[in-house]
């Protein structure tokens, strides 16, 4: 059976503290090689590479809270699978100036400001 689930990349702390893909050479990479997929679950505290280029929601998460992801300045895609997010809060996304695509299914109730 495929799965809706998008690759899944093992990180690696580059020389700044930032999360880039394990199998990469952050001095040599651009952006565009370094394709990184975080798997959000809405955790308190959740510790989230500054590097992730695309992020989907846990099926257990009903909100991303505001400022969530504010100035993740490489997050170009967010995908919101049907049944799992209702609510996007203020300013979830600001200044997140790579982000491009936002795909959302049903389920969503309330996009914040």
């Amino acid at each position: 059976m495929a799965s809706n689930s998008p690759p899944h990349k093992k990180l690696k702390n580059d020389n700044n503290g930032q999360g880039v893909p394990a199998e990469s050479n952050a001095a040599q990479d651009t952006v565009e090689d370094r394709q990184t997929w975080f798997i959000y679950t809405g955790q308190p505290k959740e510790d989230i590479p500054r590097a992730i280029t695309h992020v989907t929601a846990d099926r257990w998460v009903r909100e991303i809270p505001g400022l969530s992801f504010s100035l993740y300045k490489f997050l170009c895609s967010v995908w919101i699978p049907a049944g799992t997010v209702q609510v996007i809060g203020d300013s979830a996304f600001h200044w997140c100036k790579s982000l491009t695509e936002v795909k959302f299914e049903k389920g969503l109730k309330i996009i914040g400001a």
